[in-house]
This record gives C-alpha cells, structure tokens and sequence, in this order.
C-alpha cells in the first residue's frame, strides 16, 4: 500500500469519528443579578455543528485520495 492509500484510510477513519461527535457546544455564562456577595447568573449553550461538516468533507476527500491511489496503481 502507498501513501496516498494509508492517508486516504486515515482521512476516512478520522471523518467516521467527526460524525460521532457532530456538534461543538459553547457555553457562556453572563452575570444576572448582583446584590453586595450574592449574584445570579445565568449559562447559554449553543451548539454548532462544525464536526459533521468536516466529517463529510474528511470522508469525500479520503474516498477521492483512494480512487487516485487505485489509478495510479494501475
């Protein structure tokens, strides 16, 4: 196998794991209330889903790297 096959399985493999870890969540926490020591806050989350994307675009790119793999075998 040459290198543009490992990296194609590698670039695969990696896609597969980004799909299973679609989304990337941040969270911010912003202060309320103040009253002397006591305060409230409150924690937002927002979810993105920037893995998936890259997952997808991980795997399409592995399966091209593997079809040039195979025509430059042949």
């Amino acid at each position: 196998m040459n290198r543009t096959t490992w990296a194609a399985i590698i670039a695969i493999v990696l896609g597969i794991i980004f799909l299973f870890f679609a989304q990337v969540g941040i969270q911010n926490k912003k202060e309320v209330f103040r009253f002397g020591d006591f305060t409230a806050a409150t924690t937002t989350t927002k979810t993105y889903p920037a893995l998936r994307y890259i997952g997808g675009g991980l795997i399409v790119a592995g399966l091209a790297a593997l079809g040039m793999g195979y025509l430059n075998r042949r």
